[in-house]
């Protein structure tokens, strides 16, 4: 029986892509840059899948990135992943993001990575990786603290721009290739143990509470 055929989006980095694999082939991809890229995730996939000729009711599953990235971005592709996993009745599963753009470096298996993803405000989310296994929670830093966690070699989209004023030393830098290629190259070389979880596509990882406040109640008002 042959390999299933497997769609992977990421929509919470400043680059949304798209792609098609099967067996650790990547069929076909696609990837948008700019505002409102969320929009035409539809369009992008439906586009890619006519390339290959292919319908949807011959996928065979759905891979999904649930951050730290973009909050509107996250939620658009997690409810799209899981609303055609649940209308193909096909599984669906999710990695994070940082496991996926560490994966895209090759380094031995004693020099860390450093995967990262813009937090806005000055910060980033940063976890630390070795031999593709994750030694440390991923958190939230200032960039200029980042020195102190060198030598490593730093992944993320942007890192490399935003250090041009810092100079650092010890650190490599590499912009990551589009990522939903990344998850399908990474989801073939480390099958999930465990059965594929759909309920991971209603979980995206934040990192951060969103940027909103209740207002304050008034004077003598019950809340």
């Amino acid at each position: 029986m042959s390999d299933p055929l497997v769609l992977a989006l990421d929509t919470g980095s400043p680059q949304l892509s798209v792609a098609l694999g099967r067996g650790g082939e990547i069929v076909a991809h696609r990837v948008h840059q700019g505002r409102h890229a969320g929009e035409l995730l539809l369009q992008l996939i439906d586009e890619m899948l006519h390339e290959v000729s292919v319908d949807r009711r011959e996928l065979g599953g759905i891979l999904a990135l649930h951050g730290p990235g973009s909050f509107t971005g996250l939620r658009i592709g997690l409810a799209t992943s899981l609303a055609l996993a649940q209308a193909l009745r096909i599984p669906a599963t999710a990695l994070p993001t940082l496991r996926v753009l560490a994966s895209t470096v090759e380094t031995s298996a004693t020099e860390t990575v450093l995967a990262a993803v813009d937090a806005l405000r000055g910060e980033w989310f940063v976890q630390p990786f070795a031999g593709g296994v994750a030694v440390a929670d991923a958190e939230r830093r200032p960039l200029d603290s980042l020195t102190a966690l060198a030598p490593a070699h730093l992944v993320g989209f942007g890192i490399r721009h935003a250090f041009e004023d810092l100079q650092p030393v010890g650190f490599q830098f590499s912009e990551p290739p589009p990522l939903a290629v990344a998850a399908l190259r990474l989801q073939h070389r480390h099958p999930l143990a465990k059965p594929w979880d759909s309920t991971l596509l209603t979980t995206p990882l934040y990192l951060r509470a969103p940027n909103i406040r209740l207002p304050s109640p008034k004077q003598g008002e019950v809340r």
